[in-house]
Parts: structure tokens; C-alpha cells; sequence
């Protein structure tokens, strides 16, 4: 059966597209044109649909052997089959990734406010340090029969200069979060 052959402008009011459009589609290989450069409508709109819907592609390739429109029934249900096996298959997987993704962000901590709540853990452990001496030093006097003041004036120094051995500086905290971060992702990597 043959058909009217169109100019690449008449083709492309016929798709309703623009010239553009038609010579992109020409320029990509989506259509050919006839050897005498002009295109067949019939044919260029099946290439077209072939070519941008690949459902489509395979519909044409089980098309019955007269060259009708009409597919095999059978070969019909197939492509149904397929079509439904592929959209599972894409909805596994994207399923798998929101789970994947939520799982990531269920693993994350906020940096910033876990190193705000180690500054003010290492507070509160200096001031107790701090506050320790005056404490214990009147009972471990009594125990050694020493006297506590003398004690006290030995023992406080030596606790003040651990603490400023161990003592939080600013920023540390937040060097120490970095560190279990990295050490978290270099684990999540290995898994």
C-alpha cells in the first residue's frame, strides 16, 4: 500500500511538531527518509513511536508477519506480561532504594548536636573533677591520720594538673564526633 510522501515541513505539521523537532528525529536516526528525501508519514510515525517508547519497539517486533496493525493475540498477552514484569521489577527497586535511603538517615547522628552534647558532658565531668578534692580529701586524711588542709593543698594541684592534661579544649569535641562519623561510614562501606 502506498502513501503520500511529505517534505520535511509538511511531516512536521502533520506530527503538529516543529521543523526542528523533525530534522532532530531525521539527524538521530529516530526516522529515515525515502531516497528521494522525502518522508513517508506511515512509516516515520512507527519509527518514531519505536523509537521513543520502548514498549512500543517491542510490539513492532512481534507484528504479525502480513504487516498488519493488529497484534497476535498471544504475542499480545506476552508483551503484557512483560510490560507488568517491568514496572514490578522498577518498583522493587525503587523500593529498595527509599528503604536503603531510609535506613541511611535512621544511621545518621547531627554532628553539630552531638558535639554540643559532648561539650556539655566534658563540663559537667571537669566541674565533678574540680569539686572532687574538697570532697575526698577530708576522708582520706582521716583514714592516712594526716592533716586535711595539708592534704587538700597536696591533692588539689595534682587533680587540676590531670584535669589540664585531659581538660576539653574548644573544637575537641567536635574533632573527636568527626572521627566516630568517619569511622561509622568507612564500617558502612565495608558492608
Amino acid at each position: 500500500m502506498s502513501t503520500k510522501r511529505l517534505s520535511q515541513r509538511a511531516y512536521a505539521r502533520h506530527r503538529n511538531c516543529s521543523l526542528a523537532t523533525v530534522q532532530r528525529a531525521i539527524a538521530s536516526g529516530k526516522i529515515t527518509l525515502s531516497g528521494d528525501g522525502t518522508i513517508d508519514p506511515a512509516k516515520a510515525d512507527r519509527q518514531w513511536s519505536q523509537a521513543t517508547d520502548p514498549d512500543r519497539a517491542l510490539e513492532a517486533a512481534i507484528r504479525n508477519p502480513d504487516g498488519d496493525e493488529k497484534l497476535d493475540p498471544v504475542m499480545l498477552r506476552d508483551v503484557q506480561a512483560i510490560r507488568r514484569t517491568r514496572h514490578r521489577r522498577l518498583d522493587v527497586q525503587a523500593e529498595r532504594a527509599e528503604m536503603d535511603l531510609a535506613d541511611e538517615k535512621a544511621n545518621l547522628i547531627d554532628a553539630n548536636a552531638a558535639a554540643e552534647h559532648f561539650d556539655v558532658l566534658a563540663a559537667e565531668v571537669t566541674d565533678a573533677w574540680r569539686a572532687w578534692p574538697r570532697r575526698v580529701a577530708p576522708e582520706m586524711a582521716a583514714e592516712l591520720g594526716v592533716d586535711p588542709d595539708k592534704f587538700l593543698a597536696i591533692l588539689e594541684p595534682m587533680a587540676h594538673e590531670l584535669l589540664e592534661r585531659i581538660a576539653h579544649k574548644p573544637g575537641r569535641g567536635r574533632e573527636i564526633i568527626d572521627r566516630i562519623v568517619a569511622e561509622e561510614r568507612r564500617e558502612r562501606k565495608r558492608r
